[in-house]
């Protein structure tokens, strides 16, 4: 059980995360960064060689927090 210590300092702000590859793996990441965990954390970019997959993630986490679209690369 995590109890209040896993919490961030009140008054930090969230970490920025950039997501390198969007395959599987990044999967398990971007679920609890837009889920459970988007409170502590946001991701602000993801980077893949296939646009396919740049595409699929600028769709599953739109817009962020701050009304800004992440940003996928390459474009």
């Amino acid at each position: 059980m995590v109890g209040e210590f896993a919490l961030p300092p009140a008054g930090r702000p969230r970490r920025r995360y950039a997501v390198a590859g969007t395959g599987h793996r990044a999967g398990m990441y971007v679920a609890v960064l837009t889920g459970d965990h988007a409170d502590v954390g946001e991701i602000v970019a993801w980077l893949d060689p296939n646009p396919v997959r740049v595409d699929y993630y600028d769709a599953v986490v739109g817009r962020a927090d701050a009304g800004e679209d992440p940003a996928g690369l390459p474009r």
